[in-house]
């Protein structure tokens, strides 16, 4: 394991942060349960780990991007030694935040609980006194500028608009309904904000860096958004590249099995012991450290070479049926594999597939677009 770079649930809580803006955010370190396991390592710690979150990046994307967008944060530990990864999505948090009130009201006397406030009153009526509470409301009747003033502050219209535009482009239906609680909501997120201003919130340094970040991040989407727009996926394209798949080695699947063993010495010993005519299969039961296969004589059943690591897979495929390879090092130890059938693979209709297909396209444009620009940068 890549000792700069050590592997913590709060290094990979911080990438996510930096990357992805994740919020709800959750990153439970489960190595310890899965000692012994291939991956794992001797200290119980740093290998297995389950992440929960939700990211502005993940509004409109399938799952597969959204788990895409994870492992591009994360590569860097994948890199180091992290070797398995469980996803889960979370919901995003309401675009509207609930407003303790009660809460505000005992702690914060100064804001008011608008939760009956009705913002189409005439500008005569006064919804609050100074004698009354501190933070005064004026419902304003030009929408066009003003959609209140709170504590003698204008509140622009502009700023229902923005949050109007947010959910109309996340796909959220802007009925009037929703309309209303958007205004009453940016009233109130303005209540909140000046209360937070007033505990010099703002000049913390920990608000700088999360802005900092969170500016990143809005001008990193736009960047490949714009990128999507202007390399659309099209259905001859989609099915270009179903044909391409139908005909190349994807469309194989291999029946294989295989001995692991920790050292090259070992490994060179199982394949004396198969030349001098030692069953595989006996072997694979005494020797192999993968428990798992090695219970069904080394069997790995049916797989495409892309489901194993590179190593594997290209050896794999190289073998003819029946033949054992040389030994093949990989990051679990060393391998003697052998090969005991292929078959050609039944692919789905294009229409059952039509959108992982695509979806596929536009990960490996969109991994070739940032490597290209990352290849013609300046790094110095």
């Amino acid at each position: 394991m890549n000792e700069a770079l050590p592997i913590t649930a709060e290094a990979i809580r911080q990438a996510l942060l930096t990357h992805l803006a994740a919020e709800p955010l959750e990153v439970i370190d489960e190595s310890a349960s899965h000692a012994g396991h291939a991956g794992a390592n001797d200290v119980g710690w740093g290998t297995h780990f389950r992440v929960r979150l939700h990211s502005p990046q993940f509004i409109g994307q399938s799952r597969v991007a959204q788990h895409r967008l994870v492992y591009e944060a994360l590569q860097t530990f994948v890199d180091a030694g992290l070797h398995a990864l469980a996803i889960e999505i979370s919901s995003p948090p309401p675009l509207i935040p609930t407003v303790n009130r009660e809460f505000l009201l005992t702690n914060h006397p100064h804001c008011l609980d608008m939760s009956n406030l009705k913002l189409l009153l005439p500008l005569s009526r006064v919804l609050c006194t100074s004698s009354v509470v501190a933070a005064c409301v004026i419902a304003s009747p030009a929408w066009a500028q003003n959609l209140a003033i709170v504590n003698g502050k204008s509140v622009p219209s502009a700023r229902v608009q923005i949050m109007e535009r947010q959910m109309a482009a996340s796909g959220q239906p802007v009925t009037e309904q929703v309309l209303a609680q958007i205004r009453d909501e940016v009233i109130n997120r303005e209540v909140l904000l000046q209360a937070a201003t007033a505990l010099g919130l703002n000049t913390t340094q920990t608000y700088q860096d999360q802005m900092s970040l969170a500016r990143e991040s809005i001008l990193i989407r736009a960047l490949l958004a714009d990128f999507e727009a202007k390399n659309p996926i099209t259905d001859a394209v989609v099915a270009a590249e179903y044909k391409r798949i139908a005909d190349s080695d994807m469309a194989q699947e291999h029946r294989a099995s295989h001995i692991l063993v920790e050292t090259l010495a070992q490994a060179n010993d199982v394949v004396d012991k198969l030349a001098k005519g030692g069953d595989f299969a006996t072997l694979a039961k005494k020797l192999s450290k993968d428990t798992g296969s090695g219970a069904q004589g080394g069997d790995l059943g049916w797989a495409n070479a892309s489901g194993y690591v590179p190593e594997f897979g290209a050896a794999m495929v190289a073998l003819q049926v029946n033949e054992t390879s040389k030994p093949v090092q990989t990051q679990f130890g060393f391998h003697v594999i052998r090969l005991i059938e292929t078959r050609k693979r039944d692919l789905p209709p294009l229409e059952q597939v039509r959108d992982q297909v695509a979806e596929q396209l536009k990960t490996t444009r969109m991994n070739t677009f940032q490597n290209d620009l990352r290849a013609k940068a300046t790094i110095q």
